[in-house]
């Protein structure tokens, strides 16, 4: 019984030193923090809910779209971040897309995973683009006060991750835990580690209230 709890042991030490050379050895191939910018954004209050509609600006660099186009599995985190005035964080929401291309078929899959999911097929990547960019509804915050001030901030990140990085993960997972690939690529694996910061708005409810009317009128 000692033997074998050694023997589990020692694998499981050994795959914690495997998973962290993969993960130096993927931080260490990414380039340098994306720069990607919100081109249009809106705030509202839906019921008790502040959401966003948000378009992001250019997600694919040409070495990503080269990684898309080989078959490798990319993907897209989106971090919200809600702030009152005096800085103290008041709320953080994080969004995860997906997105798979099956060289055979000529077809896209993308998945977004957030307060609900929903996954696009298509074989049209401008279409893949624009379900990946343009974000409607996105929960942000529930219950706020009226006059208290806000400031939205946003982080993005993309990157590829290959076959063989997710054949080998999957295998040392199932050592360890025999938990989900993407699990552990998202707990383990920070991905917005190097990138900004974005302020989105700075707001009160109570003023999208008032501009919501005075659309309306």
């Amino acid at each position: 019984m000692v033997v074998q709890k050694g023997i589990m042991g020692a694998l499981r030490g050994r795959g914690y030193i495997w998973l962290s050379l993969l993960f130096f050895l993927i931080a260490s191939e990414r380039a340098a923090a994306q720069r990607i910018g919100v081109r249009t954004h809106g705030l509202y209050v839906q019921g008790d809910t502040l959401r966003l509609d948000i378009q992001l600006g250019d997600l694919f660099t040409p070495r990503i779209l080269e990684a898309i186009e080989s078959g490798m599995t990319t993907s897209i985190a989106l971090e919200f971040r809600l702030e009152p005035q005096q800085k103290s964080p008041f709320s953080d929401r994080v969004l995860l897309i997906r997105l798979d291309h099956d060289i055979w078929e000529g077809t896209y899959r993308v998945t977004r995973h957030g307060a609900s999911s929903d996954t696009l097929y298509s074989a049209d990547f401008e279409a893949v683009k624009r379900f990946c960019s343009n974000l409607t509804g996105v929960p942000i915050a529930t219950s706020l006060p009226q006059e208290r001030m806000f400031v939205l901030y946003a982080k993005v990140k993309v990157d590829p991750i290959s076959p063989e990085q997710q054949e080998r993960t999957r295998k040392w997972l199932n050592l360890l835990s025999k938990g989900s690939l993407l699990e552990l690529f998202i707990s383990l694996d920070r991905p917005f580690a190097g990138t900004r910061w974005m302020k989105i708005q700075r707001f009160t409810i109570g003023d999208l209230w008032r501009a919501s009317s005075e659309t309306l009128q």
